[in-house]
């Protein structure tokens, strides 16, 4: 890697970090964004896109509700698409990139216990309503936040794409195809988990339409995605209109 795109990648994790667990305007945190930028910036928008999109699918239904610690996916990106790139690989990417994901957790479970003591220190200062130390203290969590990416994707990427693909090599095939198989899957298992938090049994039709325009039509995505906010919209107007007109027969009713 040359000495710009290390900088690029250090800085695209820190403001992944900050943008995860600090602002959230979910634009530099999005695995497609990520992908699109470190593909630019590496010479491969295409693997950088299609690595992006790919490690989204496999976020899909992936929360960490009540504090609970799961495989950071963001990471993920920003560690499989250098390394794909220059090792001109995609299985290799996924294959180092999604361990590192698994990795994270323990790093999220350090950073939760972190910011514990953190917020034990702020309080300390707040009760003494030394408000300017309570704040200087409670930007240590955002420090802890950027670390938490910073550290695994620069052990990851910095330690050398020569000595990654010497291990690569060194695997054996069925565990290279195994994790390919894996790779194709999981994308298809995230979708799976998705649907069954959405009422997909209510508007079974909508999914069957989309299904029949890709598998049968060989409609690209693009024209899938722009019917179903085509059908959304429909949707939509019927309800508002179906609303209105309960109300008109309502108050007709009480009259």
């Amino acid at each position: 890697m040359s000495g710009f795109q290390i900088l690029v990648l250090l800085t695209l994790t820190c403001l992944a970090a900050y943008d995860t667990y600090g602002i959230q305007i979910q634009f530099f945190s999005n695995k497609v964004i990520i992908g699109f930028i470190l593909g630019l910036v590496f010479g491969d928008i295409k693997t950088g896109l299609y690595l992006g999109g790919t490690i989204q699918l496999m976020s899909m239904g992936v929360v960490g509700l009540a504090g609970a610690s799961v495989p950071d996916y963001t990471v993920a990106t920003l560690v499989a698409v250098p390394i794909a790139i220059k090792g001109g690989s995609v299985e290799a990417g996924l294959a180092i990139g999604i361990p590192v994901a698994m990795l994270s957790v323990q790093f999220d479970i350090i950073h939760k216990i972190a910011n514990g003591f953190v917020a034990r220190w702020s309080q300390n200062y707040a009760n003494k309503k030394q408000f300017g130390m309570m704040t200087s203290v409670i930007w240590l969590t955002v420090l802890f936040q950027v670390l938490k990416y910073l550290v695994p994707v620069a052990l990851a990427t910095l330690v050398g794409v020569n000595i990654i693909n010497d291990i690569l090599a060194m695997l054996p095939d069925w565990f290279m195809g195994g994790l390919s198989v894996a790779g194709k899957i999981l994308p298809v298992v995230g979708i799976a988990i998705l649907m069954n938090y959405m009422p997909t049994a209510k508007h079974f039709q909508y999914l069957i339409v989309g299904f029949v325009l890709f598998a049968y039509l060989n409609v690209p995505m693009l024209g899938v995605a722009l019917v179903g906010v085509a059908l959304a919209i429909n949707f939509y107007k019927n309800a508002i209109e179906k609303q209105k007109a309960n109300a008109v027969i309502g108050g007709l009713e009480d009259e």
